[in-house]
Parts: structure tokens; C-alpha cells; sequence
């Protein structure tokens, strides 16, 4: 048995990336978090491009968004190989 992490709930396998059986757990939460805070950052430049009326901030926001949309999705397909 791994041992636990106090108070996560978490074994210090789950923590490192495997599950209680020793197997890789899906997409690497670090990844992931990032591709998320690109997407919101992206957003946010969307927003606030659109409040000020500038179009080259808000173009930026779209693209920043895309990008973070499509690395997140590329970890989702090499999560589903690693099954």
C-alpha cells in the first residue's frame, strides 16, 4: 500500500502521477493548469479588448484562447493512448 498524503486524501503515488495500481494517471494535472490559466488569460484579453475597442488586444485574446484549447486537447489525446 502507498502511503498517504495528510490531508489530501492522496497517496504519494496518486500524487506523482500513478494510480494505486502503479498505472499513469491521465493528464499531468501541471499540463493541464496551464493550459487552462492560457485559455482564461486569453479571455480575459478577449474582454478586456472588446471593453477598451482594442481590436488588436482582442485579436491577440482569441489566439491566446486557441492555443490553450488546442494543447489541452492534444494531452486528451495522448491521455487516451496511454490506456
Amino acid at each position: 500500500m502507498h502511503a498517504r498524503i495528510p490531508g489530501s486524501g492522496l497517496t504519494r503515488a496518486s500524487f506523482r502521477g500513478l494510480d494505486r495500481h502503479g498505472k499513469v494517471t491521465t493528464m499531468a494535472g501541471g499540463k493541464k493548469a496551464k493550459n487552462v490559466a492560457k485559455t482564461t488569460k486569453g479571455k480575459m484579453k478577449e474582454t478586456t479588448g472588446k471593453a477598451v475597442g482594442n481590436e488588436s488586444l482582442e485579436m491577440k485574446g482569441r489566439a491566446e484562447q486557441a492555443e490553450g484549447d488546442v494543447k489541452q486537447a492534444g494531452e486528451k489525446v495522448k491521455d487516451a493512448f496511454r490506456r
